[in-house]
């Protein structure tokens, strides 16, 4: 089996670069672009790569100024909009904002409305629900917000009078395939929360059975699902002598619920997990390098893959090939 090439480079690239490290990036849906929030140089990184053979095509190392420091980014399913999130520093509030895609030339252009939010919010994360109708927002000190996207220019408005959900100390957020179900992780408690989904107006409302219980000594840091959405994984921000730090859940999409599968663990501490397009492999980002695990949905487990970890050398390009480290630029 082929490990798609364009989500492999993505990870190699965003840690081998030592102008990036391990800041937060998203790849869009159509695998030509890699978007690197870099908050020590405050910049927005935009890289154009070949979704064929995952070659650098553009912007290596070069990115967007920004007034801000960027703390997540996402992308719409459509793949024209850029979400950019940025916590409160001072007396600047946090805010998101909102970029249009030129998928001619790989540019960004802001859009005039930019959400900005009252002193004392603590934004971390976003994620844009399959239907590119709704964002939702984690905020670690009130819980999850949800704006609306203007189809027209990706423009956010409030939803439900900027009132939060509850959901704890809310750092990440994963959305389900189906658009039906939100799950999120309480850093403080060690628990996981789950949402439904309306599909009318896209509110929330808390799953029966929640929140559960996912570790009561190492807190939660990452989670990441399966692309057919039967599995859920929950990285623990600990060292794996404490512990496995992988969790597998399975998902029961028709309820919501999740039940234990097998967990497995890195060989050191990891703080990002991501699963690649195809849903066969789950990458676990480390210091100075990136762990690969071939995912079987139907036995519920996590096996590395051979070679793995994969190092991060210098500022050369890589990509990830059935396990292989390849150079692409010497």
């Amino acid at each position: 089996m082929r490990m798609p090439k364009v989500f492999a480079l993505l990870l190699a690239f965003a840690l081998m670069l030592g102008l990036l490290g391990c800041e937060p990036f998203e790849v869009d849906p159509y695998g030509e672009f890699i978007f690197v929030a870099n908050g020590i140089g405050n910049t927005l990184n935009v890289v154009r790569v070949d979704p064929e053979t995952g070659a650098v095509l553009g912007g290596l190392g070069t990115g967007q100024s920004l007034s801000y420091t960027p703390q997540w980014v996402a992308a719409d399913p459509s793949g024209r909009f850029i979400y950019v999130v940025s916590r409160e520093e001072g007396e600047t509030p946090g805010k998101v904002s909102v970029y249009a895609l030129d998928r001619a030339n790989g540019t960004l252009t802001q859009q005039t409305d930019t959400i900005t939010w009252p002193l004392g919010t603590s934004f971390e994360s976003a994620v844009v629900d399959p239907s590119g109708r709704f964002l939702y927002l984690a905020d670690s000190n009130w819980g999850i917000y949800q704006f609306a996207i203007s189809s027209t220019d990706g423009t956010l408005s409030i939803v439900n009078g900027g009132m939060p959900i509850s959901a704890g100390t809310s750092r990440r957020l994963v959305i389900h395939p189906s658009g039906k179900l939100l799950y999120s992780v309480d850093f403080a408690t060690g628990q996981l929360l789950g949402f439904a989904i309306s599909v009318w107006d896209g509110s929330l409302s808390p799953l029966p059975g929640y929140p559960v219980t996912i570790s009561e000594t190492v807190p939660p840091s990452a989670l990441a699902m399966d692309r057919t959405g039967k599995l859920l994984f929950v990285a623990l921000d600990g060292s794996p002598e404490q512990g496995a730090n992988l969790l597998v859940y399975r998902v029961d999409e028709s309820t919501g619920s999740v039940s234990p599968a097998s967990p497995a663990s890195t060989r050191v501490q990891t703080r990002m997990i991501h699963v690649d397009h195809s849903g066969s492999y789950l990458y676990a980002t480390v210091e100075n390098g990136v762990e690969a695990f071939r995912i079987d949905t139907a036995a519920g487990t996590l096996t590395p893959v051979t070679g793995s970890p994969f190092a991060a050398r210098g500022t050369t390009e890589q990509v990830i090939t059935n396990g292989i480290v390849r150079k692409l630029v010497p």
